[in-house]
């Protein structure tokens, strides 16, 4: 399966650079000193910049919609982990009060064990 993923990421790069050379290629050959041929080859077609014109849109819509995917994410995250601390400040408050009304039966009890010792007396 890597192999397979390593072979697929190759020939998208070597798509891309074939694509960039097809692009530049009319700029280079404007460069040179020939007399430029009348007749249209497969390079000089008006399809391909047609193709790139497309290919940039459809590259800007994909990453507008990545980016939104991106900023839900993130929202969906925050939220997340502001529940978390929610949840962790609750249980610290519970176990906060606990301790309190355990001190307090505590302070009740003691005081009881005081006035029986008075009654006691």
């Amino acid at each position: 399966m890597s192999l397979f993923i390593l072979e697929f990421v190759f020939f998208i790069a070597f798509g891309a650079i074939v694509f960039l050379f097809v692009r530049k290629l009319p700029y280079v050959s404007d460069i040179s000193s020939e007399e430029p041929s009348t007749r249209k080859t497969f390079f000089k077609a008006e399809w391909i910049d047609e193709v790139d014109r497309k290919l940039i849109v459809l590259l800007s819509k994909w990453l507008r919609k990545m980016k939104l995917l991106v900023m839900r994410l993130d929202n969906y995250v925050s939220r997340h982990i502001e529940r978390i601390k929610n949840r962790h400040a609750s249980n610290s408050d519970q176990q906060n009060i606990l301790k309190e009304i355990e001190q307090e039966e505590k302070k009740d009890e003691k005081r009881e064990e005081k006035s029986e010792e008075v009654k006691d007396n």
